[in-house]
């Protein structure tokens, strides 16, 4: 198999093939690019100038498809994911800097869909949200670092129509529906 690497500088992404140059992505302000040489198609990686991996990304005829992996500059595992036509589909997370997970949810067609789940550091969950098209929908739970429930609160299509605030204690502090 080809060894597939990937550099950026500015606004130009240069795509190698074991070491040959293949392919120029030049990226424009108005967000479209010109692309230059072959269509990409399987796993480039990027290389920081230290010779850490910065980047797996998966390409298939010039488009974002398949896992994703990117790096911290000390080699740590920062963000990981799906994409699917340039667009993130299907599971998502983000890592703190000892491997601890920061954060985890799915994205369908780009969008926020379903559960997703941000955690203090500790490994304490911070927040539990739920979405639906990239719409909060149902329910969002808020906790203290202590893991005490700090809110509860429900959505229909974005909209807040209730809210539950608690104390570090757990005792109700405020209630309102919308």
């Amino acid at each position: 198999m080809d060894l597939l690497t990937t550099t950026v500088q500015a606004n130009i992404q240069r795509f190698f093939k074991n070491g040959r140059p293949v392919a120029t992505w030049q990226y424009s302000s108005d967000g479209t690019i010109k692309r230059e040489g072959e269509k990409i198609s399987g796993v480039a990686r990027m290389y920081g100038d230290n010779g850490a991996l910065m980047s797996e990304m998966t390409y298939k005829n010039n488009n974002l498809n398949g896992r994703f992996s990117l790096f911290s500059g000390s080699g740590f595992l920062e963000e990981e994911g799906e994409f699917k036509n340039n667009e993130l589909h299907g599971s998502y997370s983000q890592y703190y800097p000892a491997g601890k997970i920061k954060l985890q949810g799915t994205y369908h067609n780009g969008m926020k869909h379903g559960i997703f789940r941000l955690f203090y550091e500790t490994g304490i969950m911070e927040e539990e949200e739920s979405y639906k098209n990239g719409v909060l929908d149902g329910n969002y739970v808020s906790f203290y670092p202590n893991g005490v429930i700090e809110t509860e609160a429900a959505y229909k299509n974005g909209k807040l129509t209730k809210i539950t605030q608690f104390d570090t204690n757990g005792a109700v502090k405020k209630q309102e529906k919308y």
